[in-house]
């Protein structure tokens, strides 16, 4: 780095270099005398020194002329030493000097920077001919530790390496929401699979493959995590002491890491960063306290256990503040619901202990990212996972549409073969790839319609042209199962579901794939769960519920009728769905649950639908109403969480005029509040309620 020119600052000979400012803590030489005044110059506009600063003991003052503009100028404040005579003895008695070199943190219109000589000045202090305006003291120049304390982005307007929360000593929602909003906007690549944002790849610049997270706790308590953007994990963190030391995992890309942080002291934490070494997550509190816990412990000025102890470094404090760090920052950052869950419990003033979900789902999200990516343009898991709910209930997630039922997922973790961004919707065929092998899987599944039910074909009879029906769901059975292949049909028992034309009205039936007219064949199944022929543009249809009714095609209206999931799992998914304030959706006070036709029913009677009242307008109430598969039934999950109504493109909100009542039932609609009409058809309407 080349360097800069300056104004003279006690010693003139010095060769100065402008390096970036990586932290909150940087140190900085001050001169001052027994009496524990310092004066420092800065920099102005007009190119002459003026007074901007005093500082008495640790009490700042600063003057009212000091601007910030595109001059450099000196940013001091909070000094960590005091100049008294006892310390002079100590310095006396020793012989020695506290520092060899100058250093300044300076603010340029570049950013903010900290300056320090390349040629180490004399150890003995200045004498009157280096004073140059600055009021020295007869004895060794003393280095201070100086704290900044900068909101996010005021470091430089370029830099998106560092990021900032205060977590205080009241909970700060908002500001926790915007720390991983940020850092997901960072990591993300720009991409994304079935509307799921992806990590970058791992082949990237050293200078971009980490960021920091700064964690201001109570008082003064700081520590920075050092954070992988290729995967998210975190590597390590620093302290912010006078030499600073980045503590890293023994798992870790050390020599990335070196080469990211070259003016860092390095150490290694002796133990890895995996979950089994840092302990038992289920008995670990996260929360508001437990994150300020954390951060005090590893605030400490020497962090390492006593090696002398037996078990030392298994019982190694720091393993449980990282552990809620992680959880808090990292895997809020990936998941959604661990997200909501901490916010929840924010909003309590209370810690909580993670459930089993939340513990299934950090597991997981590897493989739950790799499948999204590997299920091509249907959606379907090649592998199905398998994740816990809150209570430890098994929970089979083998399609995108489960993944944003059921997994929430905020962030993906970039695989390899994913060749090209899928964006939502997305039709089915998939190429083949550069290697000659199919990227995708082809899943064999269930495919589930109205009120549950699955596609079948009729009495288990191949013979062309029988018809395919809905028909209750069996365990396992084998004409109730259908493979997506990548050449976009749909087979059972290697025959393909077919459309008997392409009109209105006609049938979907079971054909010889060899024989049958390809364009009859092929199939699209949208991540919204319509499944549409491209020849005609026209979609498979339920139009009755009584089981036996046979499939036809129609045209497209968005009505749960024409709504399909694919999975093996035939129960009703999601068991309660939160809102504003984390409250949940009910009504008749009872909780809904997501069905396969993407309706919300009741868990109390499923007869009973989640319906907009008119999806035409803007301000339509939410009601409960009998299933009839019609558009104003049909609610599609999306991966930003909102919940969308197809048929009117409008996404369920909470009415306006009750946010600020979180304790009080609460109204939903499309968009807006407005009166619900009153209707004769149906004994008994009533608008859904949020309720704690």
């Amino acid at each position: 780095m080349a360097p800069i020119s300056l104004p003279s600052v006690a010693v003139a000979s010095a060769n100065w270099l402008l390096l970036p400012i990586e932290k909150e803590v940087a140190r900085i030489v001050v001169f001052g005398h027994s009496k524990g005044i310092i004066r420092v110059k800065g920099y102005s506009e007009k190119k002459n020194w003026k007074k901007v600063f005093i500082l008495y003991r640790k009490t700042l003052r600063r003057s009212k002329g000091l601007q910030q503009d595109k001059y450099t100028y000196p940013l001091l404040l909070k000094c960590c030493l005091k100049f008294s005579n006892k310390f002079l003895k100590i310095v006396k008695k020793q012989k020695q000097t506290i520092c060899y070199g100058i250093e300044m943190i300076m603010v340029t219109s570049k950013g903010m920077y900290i300056v320090r000589p390349h040629v180490i000045p004399h150890p003995r202090g200045l004498d009157s001919s280096a004073r140059n305006g600055i009021t020295t003291m007869p004895f060794s120049v003393c280095i201070c530790l100086w704290k900044v304390n900068l909101k996010t982005g005021a470091v430089t307007k370029d830099n998106k390496n560092i990021f900032y929360y205060n977590n205080g000593e009241v909970p700060n929602i908002t500001a926790y929401v915007k720390l991983l909003e940020e850092l997901r906007s960072r990591l993300a690549s720009g991409n994304d699979v079935h509307g799921f944002p992806v990590t970058r790849p791992p082949i990237i610049p050293v200078q971009e493959r980490f960021v920091q997270v700064q964690l201001n706790g109570r008082g003064d308590n700081i520590v920075t995590m050092i954070i992988n953007t290729t995967n998210v994990y975190v590597v390590g963190y620093t302290n912010d002491t006078c030499h600073p030391t980045i503590y890293y995992f023994k798992d870790v890309p050390v020599e990335e890491l070196r080469q990211a942080f070259p003016s860092y002291n390095h150490s290694d934490l002796n133990f890895t960063g995996n979950y089994r070494i840092l302990g038992e997550r289920d008995k670990q509190v996260l929360g508001h306290r437990a994150l300020n816990d954390a951060i005090e412990e590893l605030y400490k000025r020497d962090p390492k256990p006593d090696p002398a102890k037996p078990d030392a470094a298994k019982s190694d404090p720091r393993k449980g503040a990282l552990l809620v760090i992680i959880q808090m920052v990292a895997e809020a950052v990936r998941i959604k619901y661990i997200e909501n869950l901490i916010q929840r419990n924010m909003k309590k003033y209370q810690d909580f202990i993670p459930d089993d979900k939340v513990i299934s789902l950090e597991n997981n999200w590897s493989s739950l990212s790799t499948q999204v990516q590997l299920s091509g343009e249907s959606g379907n898991f090649p592998n199905p996972i398998e994740i816990k709910s809150p209570l430890n209930e098994s929970v089979e997630i083998s399609s995108v549409k489960d993944v944003k039922k059921q997994a929430a997922l905020a962030l993906m973790l970039y695989h390899r073969r994913n060749r090209e961004a899928i964006r939502m919707p997305v039709p089915v065929g998939v190429a083949v790839g550069d290697d000659g092998q199919c990227p995708y899987g082809e899943p064999t599944t269930n495919i589930i319609g109205r009120d549950g039910q699955c596609v079948d074909v009729k009495d288990g009879d191949y013979n062309n042209g029988n018809p395919i029906i809905l028909s209750p769901c069996g365990d396992a059975q084998g004409n109730q199962l259908w493979t997506f292949k990548s050449d976009g049909t749909i087979r059972s028992n290697g025959k393909c579901l077919t459309t008997s034309g392409h009109a209105s009205g006609n049938n979907i039936m079971i054909f010889d794939c060899d024989t049958a007219d390809p364009e009859a064949t092929k199939w699209i199944l949208y991540n919204a769960g319509t499944i549409m022929n491209p020849r005609s543009g026209l979609v498979i249809a339920a139009e009755d519920s009584t089981p036996g009714t046979v499939l036809m095609l129609a045209v497209d209206n968005n009505s749960s009728r024409q709504a399909w999931s694919s999975g093996n799992y035939t129960e009703p998914t999601i068991k309660y769905i939160s809102g504003l304030h984390e409250m949940c959706l009910q009504a008749n006070g009872s909780s809904a649950g997501v069905h396969a036709d993407s309706t919300i029913r009741l868990y109390s009677d499923i007869t009973l639908c989640v319906t907009s009242d008119v999806h035409e307008i803007v301000d339509s109430i939410i009601l409960l109403k009998y299933c009839e598969g019609s558009g104003d039934q049909r609610w599609t999950f999306m991966a930003d969480g909102t919940i969308l109504n197809p048929k009117a493109r409008l996404v369920m909100d909470v009415r306006e005029s009750d946010q600020s009542k979180p304790i009080n039932p609460t109204g939903l609609v499309l968009t807006r509040y407005s009166d619900p009409p009153t209707r004769k058809s149906d004994p008994e309407i009533h608008p859904i309620m949020l309720s704690l």
